[in-house]
């Protein structure tokens, strides 16, 4: 029995190493997935582990105010962002260094206004919340958008050659460190500060690994006009899909935040803190793996379309099933892991699910589609998911409270699909069909889980067993449906020249 194990290893090791070796785009694209993996495991470990301490050092209403804070951080973060990345992974100049050095002079001059924006707003921020502390907590965490202007460029540039290796292990230390420092934080000063020092710790780190850690050209102060046109022109639509994205990503805590007390809004923003584990792993994965792998396939004019297919196929699956686990084992989850204060977040997490469902199937189209330069798309789809918001929000809050406000969010991710299925179809990247079986079988699965939960849901079963059970029937409900699909596309994997 050892040796059958040992031999299926050995074939299994060398089928690996054939497939992954080269540089052509699927060999880059498989080692990065495989990055990604193990990459996106223990980040998922360090972010809950270092989340289930800071429940037991701080009140949920501290928790609550550090959303707000958390919500301003990320807000400098996105606005940070105006299609510089994009712009050098996707571009055919992306390698030279005038248009690198041109990139670099506008993310340190945006860095800068973005200080000077969030220091002026961080007093009606606070006014307008009631709380004289933000002021102070956004006007130090404001420096983060410093930070992130003198950012070196490789990021980028590793990201256009997909060295997923590099990449990701700056990020597990930037995190790494920003837990460590907010852990000690909190268990010092039981405040809300604790959230400022980690994510300054992650800025400096970062800023620090970002031109020490990659090889290659160091960034100089430069400005080439024909360069500085065409990243403007390309992130015109990027920076308005970026403030729309941040409206839609971050607007439910600054609505529920007039909503609802801190206390609650700690409790949300542990569920949150779920939601986001398959929510950042396909944003991960479109933005790291998937949008680099299309572009290199537009750009080389090759097969996109079967790229398209092939990846969307075997990531879309995992993070669909992985969702679907979460939302029926959500409530022994937290029950297994927070004190009755937060038992709330078991059904908020499961409400939040449905937007979270919307955003799994859309990720591959919308990369696909900013892979073929159409990055207006991307800008029209936050607008009408905004819409959706405004719409949406206000009136399930008159008609049921919080949770209807929460459901109203949730649904406003609807919109957004729709619109990018459209723009995807007439360009030639139809997945309605796949869409509609993988979410019949999500239905199907979570149905069953919940079924289980109601039959275990007394004293005699442990939050531990009824989550493993949930786990189970979901899995198996999964497997039964997709189990030959699996194989087909492992065979067609395995059997493809690299």
């Amino acid at each position: 029995m050892h040796r059958i194990f040992t031999n299926a290893y050995a074939v299994s090791l060398q089928w690996w190493r054939g497939l992954t070796a080269g540089t052509s785009a699927r060999s880059l694209a498989l080692k990065g997935s495989a990055w990604l993996a193990i990459g996106y495991a223990i980040s998922s470990v360090v972010r809950l582990t270092s989340n289930v301490i800071m429940t037991r050092l701080l009140f949920p209403e501290a928790f609550g105010l550090m959303s707000l804070v958390q919500t301003f951080i990320k807000g400098l973060g996105m606005f940070s962002d105006v299609g510089i990345q994009p712009n050098i992974v996707q571009n055919p100049d992306g390698d030279k260094i005038e248009l690198l050095n041109t990139a670099w002079t506008i993310q340190i001059l945006r860095g800068f206004a973005l200080f000077a924006a969030s220091f002026a707003g961080a007093y009606p921020f606070a006014l307008i919340y009631e709380d004289s502390r933000l002021f102070l907590l956004i006007s130090v965490a404001s420096l983060n958008a410093v930070l992130g202007g003198f950012q070196s460029t490789k990021l980028a540039t590793a990201s256009r050659h997909m060295d997923q290796k590099g990449l990701i292990l700056v990020d597990l230390i930037c995190q790494f460190l920003a837990a460590i420092g907010m852990v000690a934080a909190a268990w010092w000063t039981h405040s809300e500060w604790a959230l400022v020092v980690g994510m300054l710790a992650s800025g400096v780190v970062r800023l620090a690994l970002s031109h020490l850690w990659f090889k290659g050209y160091q960034n100089r102060i430069a400005w080439d006009p024909k360069f500085a046109r065409s990243l403007i022109r390309f992130g015109r639509w990027v920076f308005i899909s970026t403030i729309f994205t941040f409206l839609v990503q971050q607007a439910d805590r600054l609505v529920f935040a007039k909503m609802i007390p801190l206390q609650l809004l700690g409790v949300y923003s542990v569920a949150l803190s779920f939601s986001m584990i398959p929510q950042q792993l396909i944003w991960t994965f479109g933005r790291s793996i998937a949008f680099p792998v299309y572009s290199r396939a537009f750009r080389s004019r090759g097969e996109f379309r079967a790229e398209f297919y092939t990846m969307r196929e075997s990531t879309v699956l995992g993070v669909s099933a992985l969702l679907c686990a979460m939302v029926a084992a959500a409530q022994p989850m937290v029950d297994m892991l927070y004190d009755q204060r937060y038992s709330e977040a078991g059904w908020m997490l499961q409400m939040v699910s449905v937007g979270i469902w919307f955003q799994i199937l859309e990720c591959h189209a919308s990369n696909g589609l900013l892979a073929l330069g159409k990055s207006r798309v991307i800008a029209l789809g936050g607008t009408v998911k905004l819409a959706g918001m405004l719409l949406m929000i206000p009136a399930g809050y008159h008609f049921y409270g919080f949770p209807g406000a929460l459901a109203g969010y949730s649904a406003s991710d609807f919109f957004r699909y729709i619109l990018t299925g459209v723009v995807a179809t007439r360009s030639g990247l139809p997945t309605w069909a796949e869409d509609m079986k993988l979410t019949l079988v999500g239905i199907a699965s979570v149905l069953v889980g919940t079924l289980i939960q109601n039959v275990t849901d007394d004293s005699a079963w442990l939050p531990a067993a009824r989550f493993v059970l949930a786990v189970a029937c979901v899995t198996f409900v999964w497997a039964a449906v997709y189990f030959r699909s699996l194989v087909v596309l492992f065979e067609k994997l395995k059997s493809r020249s690299i």
